[in-house]
This record gives structure tokens, sequence and C-alpha cells, in this order.
């Protein structure tokens, strides 16, 4: 059996439309919540 990273698994995931697509929503949410956190300081 092959090991694979994880780097290597979402790479490979990426290619998927849906996947790409949560994943970039996910980011998207993370950058506001960290832009936020910064204007609360």
């Amino acid at each position: 059996m092959k090991l694979v990273s994880h780097k290597e698994l979402h790479n490979e995931w990426m290619q998927d439309d849906e996947y790409r697509a949560a994943w970039q929503e996910e980011e998207r949410k993370e950058k506001l919540r960290e832009l936020l956190a910064e204007w609360r300081k």
C-alpha cells in the first residue's frame, strides 16, 4: 500500500469542482473571521 500525504490528496480533490468550491468558501469565511478579529483588537 502506498502512503499518500494530505497535500497530495488535497491537490487531487481540488480537481473536483464541488470540493474546490467548498474549500474556497471555507477559506473566504476564515479570512473574514481573521479580519473581524483584527478589527476587534
